[in-house]
């Protein structure tokens, strides 16, 4: 990849909103591709929609206002010199991709709701320091998951902690819920055990928003710094380190969704700003690619290795 490149403002003008039958590729995790377009060769975004797929039909349109909506800002911003990110700027974009509204934004940190997904030993140790409940970056931010609980294992005790706390109301008794949470957190495994990298683990992530908030500014303070010296860099020479600004898009991703912080959209939000990491500097983002890294095909960077991350992005800007 060229290390350094030379903006013009005619480049820098030349970014055009993608055309409406390419965000489909955006949309939809590239290990489905072949199969949307076998079953919708004219609408491939149809396979994720409902009652095919988990998506209701208005969220396509979201996806595709989000797209627009971002892009648009990203445009503005870069002719304004001095646009910085910020934490209402990043909850718009997921208000605007789960309910067609920015408006929305003060309701995108997940509010007291624990959350979790699921990972197998392989994806959690190639992130987590050691497997342990700290999410390794070179940053040295402080991403952290609650922790880990088996797939596989089953407990009353722990079912009976879920339960509680699905029941306890932060709004109207907070230390009833905090309790709840406090009595589930205590169960869990601050360290992934086991040899197999196949082993299934549930992760759990902060539940306070405090916490959630804490780490979103942190992102956003680290981001800030990053692109402020490359700004400054382009301003007095006219170049721009590319490899420098693909690490910042590669970085930003995976520490936006590995926070978790709304309920759903994670994913899909953390490129959009990655994207936008691009197209501030009026370039043209990374192409969605098909990566496979150890018999698994990855739709972002975010439980990959940094490396493989890095590589991945950077595939996507050889599509390009």
């Amino acid at each position: 990849m060229e290390n350094c490149r030379r903006v013009s403002s005619a480049m820098q003008s030349a970014v055009n909103l993608p055309p409406i039958d390419a965000l489909w590729k955006m949309f939809i995790d590239p290990k489905d591709w072949q199969k949307s377009l076998e079953l919708f060769p004219d609408s491939p975004w149809e396979f994720y929609l409902k009652p095919h797929g988990e998506y209701s039909q208005p969220e396509w349109d979201y996806f595709c206002s989000a797209v627009s909506w971002v892009w648009n800002c990203a445009r503005r911003r870069e002719l304004r010199k001095g646009g910085k990110l910020t934490l209402s700027f990043i909850l718009s974009v997921n208000a605007i991709l789960m309910t067609g509204d920015t408006r929305n934004w003060r309701s995108a940190i997940r509010n007291f709701r624990p959350i979790h997904c699921t990972k197998n030993n392989r994806a959690i140790n190639s992130v987590y320091r050691e497997g342990g409940t700290f999410y390794a970056n070179p940053d040295g931010l402080d991403l952290r998951a609650d922790g880990f609980w088996p797939e596989a294992k089953q407990s009353i005790d722990f079912f009976t902690a879920c339960r509680h706390l699905s029941l306890a109301s932060p709004q109207t008794d907070r230390l009833t819920w905090e309790s709840a949470l406090n009595n589930l957190k205590a169960q869990l495994y601050t360290r992934i055990t086991g040899q197999s990298g196949e082993a299934r683990w549930h992760i759990y992530f902060p539940s306070h928003p405090e916490e959630i908030e804490a780490q979103l500014r942190s992102i956003i303070q680290w981001y800030q710094g990053r692109i402020d010296v490359l700004r400054d860099r382009l301003a007095a020479t006219g170049e721009l380190s590319l490899s420098e600004l693909l690490e910042v898009a590669v970085k930003v991703q995976r520490y936006l969704d590995i926070t978790h912080f709304c309920m759903d959209g994670s994913g899909r939000t953390s490129k959009l700003i990655s994207d936008f990491t691009f197209l501030q500097f009026g370039l043209m983002p990374p192409a969605p690619v098909l990566f496979q890294y150890e018999n698994e095909y990855f739709e972002n960077g975010t439980y990959l290795p940094l490396s493989e991350a890095i590589a991945m992005t950077e595939l996507g800007w050889k599509e390009r």
